[in-house]
């Protein structure tokens, strides 16, 4: 039976004005994340002693070897599952914004 207790999907909206813009920019505009608008690109395990900043880095350099696309960039979200429970994190230049729960 596989384990699906850590896994976490990336996510990529590339829609006009929001590609690659900072979450401080989506927040100077009054615009927000909106989760159901992000395709999911990926879905994948990872260890579960693995922070979101370190798995974040991890995949800017490289997708996991059965995943296509591109890597995470500005703009993505990057969603982590531990244990059954989901947290959605905005992908900004220098840290991870944790989303409202109510949006996902």
């Amino acid at each position: 039976m596989l384990d699906i207790s850590c896994q976490y999907g990336g996510f990529l909206y590339a829609v006009g004005v929001l590609r690659r813009q900072s979450f401080q920019y989506l927040q100077k505009y009054q615009m927000k994340v909106i989760l159901d608008l992000y395709d999911q690109i990926y879905l994948s395990e990872f260890a579960p002693s693995l922070s979101p900043f370190r798995l974040r880095r991890q995949l800017e350099k490289e997708l996991p070897a059965d995943s296509a696309g591109q890597t995470l960039a500005i703009n993505n979200v990057l969603a982590i599952t531990r244990y059954g429970i989901t947290s959605a994190y905005y992908v900004d230049p220098d840290k991870l914004v944790l989303q409202d729960s109510s949006n996902y």
